[in-house]
């Protein structure tokens, strides 16, 4: 993300697929929200707009 700020994934990813992140700083207050990974490998907030995998199937 820059500056010091780096996205970490929480988890697995969702019943949708989408990988969720969350920010870190070692030396900052960071937003707490969940973000999501863009196609062109920004982040957002918006699920709507996050590059999500195939959500897997159940057995």
């Amino acid at each position: 993300m820059g500056n010091g700020v780096y996205a970490v994934p929480i988890e697995a990813v969702d019943e949708d697929g989408c990988q969720r992140y969350r920010l870190w700083a070692a030396d900052r207050m960071v937003i707490q929200a969940i973000h999501y990974r863009k196609a062109d490998g920004s982040f957002s907030m918006n699920k709507n707009e996050a590059a999500c995998m195939a959500a897997p199937k159940s057995r």
